[in-house]
């Protein structure tokens, strides 16, 4: 979830086990750096179990968009994929029917949500 306590610039997570019936406490992921901004969740395939995220990865500006890529229902996150190093800021992701996932993402060269621009990460990045 959104964080904006700048003290931990990080996202604060809460997992379900049961179908978002009930959720763990939230707790700081020191994995998921980011300034305060949008981020995208995903769940990329059940077998095997991926979830993808995205968000501005930095301290404090909106900038180096990362596709963070975990293989145990967000408990950690074990790789992760550089989208935009530049300015950037709201984004999304959606599965292809290939398996490649497309994250259409804002950017800019003076403001980071100037422009939409869009990108496709292939599969066998995400999933090697």
């Amino acid at each position: 979830m959104r964080n904006n306590d700048r003290a931990l610039p990080n996202r604060k997570v809460s997992l379900s086990k049961d179908g978002g019936l009930t959720w763990t406490n939230p707790v700081y992921d020191s994995t998921l750096i980011e300034p305060v901004c949008q981020g995208s969740l995903l769940r990329y395939s059940l077998s095997p179990d991926l979830l993808l995220f995205s968000n501005p990865k930095h301290n404090t500006k909106r900038k180096n968009l990362t596709l963070s890529v975990s293989k145990d229902s967000g408990n950690t996150w074990q790789k992760q994929i550089t989208i935009n190093a530049k300015k950037s800021a709201y984004n999304d992701l959606v599965v292809l029917p290939t398996g490649d996932v497309l994250c259409l993402f804002e950017t800019g060269k003076i403001l980071p949500y100037a422009r939409i621009a869009a990108t496709i990460i292939k599969q066998s990045a995400i999933v090697e």
